[in-house]
């Protein structure tokens, strides 16, 4: 910092000195601009090289403290995704419709607050790209073409990987030559909207792209860039195959993923085989953060829309036709298993409840719908879309399907055949906070997932309180049943609460 201080006093100084030049005649007046722009270009040229110097140092003595510091670690088992025997799904006996909901207070057991918002990674120090002419490499991802600035004379060799060898990797792949692609890279989470987990797979593609899919020096390369991006990654070595493995610190708890435990930190396997027992680099990165498996925004892939599919409520009142892309649903489907929070298992309901609904369902189905509940008072419009959520996707147990629990994203259950409770609920609450504009929150009780909404009106039936407001049931499971109705199966005095974002 002093250093840069000096600079920009010199340069100041500097401007100072050739100012008067300005005043003389005009045909000194193009060599005063001239020479302005010199100082100028001279100043913050040496100011750049201060940060590449400092960096570079810093790269070069994190390289030398990454080789006296591998440790073996023993690897936990996978902790299995919850499996509980689901509610069958019911259709409600007509002669209860012919009766006034009744007026029952479900008892609301626990009503965490939602997820707080991570902020992404950022590099610990600027990466200032260089002034090196080099190709740019293209490469896929999820069908979308990418390109960063990379040249075949940066490649590195890691054969038979060491603790040597690793921190030889790490030194030549953090110098100042590599700047282009790692300023690429960062630009391209930002224009395709790449949240943390998108930035990882995209991160793999482009090493794939470049050294061979699942290589060691693809996995260096990957860990790289996470690296030098921000990302609290270890690098890390098979004991048995020795091949390269990368392992990464979330924010966030997984089901159905091994772990290890590393200075009180839970460190999951991003790239690479698993072991008992794995030789990792225990070195952490000055300002290393770890990944967020929330999604704020979906990530802005090519489109390639999927066979068409029409979907209808009861006697076809509310009918749409739709496709959703390809691309987004293959990003969906590698996400990983259920993750939640805080130790709260329930939390994993929130990840998928709080993604947004993306653009191609924005503009094909909310359009055909929002015209249907033109002018609707707010219990009639939800009632509407509640038997569409009921009648118009066929149910199914996970296990039957996917052999485990697995929730959707609501442009999952868009797409897919099957899809059950929890299913329905997060699609059912994404239509009631984009469409309608009211709160609405997850409802769990044992074996079922649910929903209640909170009305601007007075709504008779089953409802819940949260923080003094009334939320009225709403099981878009439970077919045939309008708002204010639950179940005779669920276990009313039990109910735990997952709160959602707008």
């Amino acid at each position: 910092m002093r250093h840069t201080l000096f600079l920009l006093t010199v340069g100041m100084a500097l401007l100072l000195a050739v100012s008067p030049l300005a005043a003389q005649n005009k045909k000194d007046i193009k060599g005063f601009r001239d020479q302005k722009n010199q100082t100028l270009k001279s100043f913050y040229g040496d100011k750049k090289n201060v940060f590449d110097e400092y960096r570079k140092k810093r790269n070069e003595q994190f390289a030398k403290f990454m080789e006296s510091h591998w440790q073996r670690f023993a690897v936990s088992p996978a902790i299995p995704v919850e499996k509980e025997k689901q509610l069958k799904p019911m259709p409600i006996d007509k002669k209860q419709l012919e009766q006034p909901p009744q007026e029952i207070r479900i008892a609301v057991t626990s009503a965490p607050a939602d997820i707080a918002p991570q902020t992404q990674p950022t590099p610990s120090l600027p990466i200032k790209q260089n002034e090196q002419e080099l190709v740019k490499s293209t490469f896929t991802f999820y069908g979308t073409p990418m390109a960063v600035r990379w040249g075949k004379d940066l490649k590195f060799s890691l054969r038979s990987p060491n603790a040597k060898k690793v921190s030889e990797a790490f030194l030549k792949a953090s110098d100042v030559v590599y700047n282009n692609m790692y300023v690429d890279c960062l630009e391209l989470r930002k224009e395709f909207a790449l949240c943390d987990w998108a930035y990882l797979k995209m991160c793999e593609a482009l090493a794939d792209a470049i050294y061979g899919k699942g290589s060691n020096e693809s996995v260096m390369l990957q860990g790289m860039i996470l690296n030098q991006s921000g990302y609290a990654v270890r690098f890390a070595i098979h004991a048995e195959s020795k091949k390269m493995a990368l392992w990464g610190h979330f924010a966030d708890d997984m089901f159905g993923q091994e772990y290890c435990d590393i200075d009180g930190k839970r460190f999951y396997p991003i790239r690479g085989e698993s072991a008992k027992e794995m030789d990792i680099c225990n070195a952490p990165y000055e300002g290393e953060m770890p990944f967020s498996l929330q999604i704020k925004e979906l990530p802005k892939l090519a489109k390639k829309a999927t066979p068409q599919r029409t979907l209808a409520s009861d006697d076809a009142v509310l009918s749409a036709t739709l496709s959703v892309n390809q691309n987004l649903i293959d990003f969906m489907s590698d996400y990983p298993i259920e993750p939640y929070h805080g130790k709260n298992t329930l939390t994993r309901f929130a990840y998928y409840g709080n993604a947004p609904v993306s653009d191609e369902v924005r503009q094909s189905l909310y359009p055909v719908l929002k015209a249907k509940l033109k002018g609707m008072p707010q219990l009639q419009a939800a009632n509407l879309l509640l038997n569409w959520v009921q009648m118009a996707f066929e149910y199914q147990f996970d296990d039957q399907v996917w052999g485990h629990d697995r929730s959707f994203f609501a442009e999952e259950t868009l797409f897919y055949p099957y899809s059950d409770c929890e299913d329905h609920a997060i699609l059912f609450s994404h239509l009631v906070r984009d469409l309608l504009g009211l709160d609405v929150v997850l409802v769990y009780f044992p074996k079922h997932l649910a929903t209640a909404v909170h009305f601007d009106q007075e709504v008779k039936g089953a409802y819940l309180e949260i923080d003094g407001k009334r939320y009225m049931a709403a099981d878009p499971t439970f077919q045939g049943a309008p708002v204010g109705i639950v179940a005779k199966q669920a276990d009313i005095e039990t109910a735990k609460v997952i709160r959602l974002a707008r």
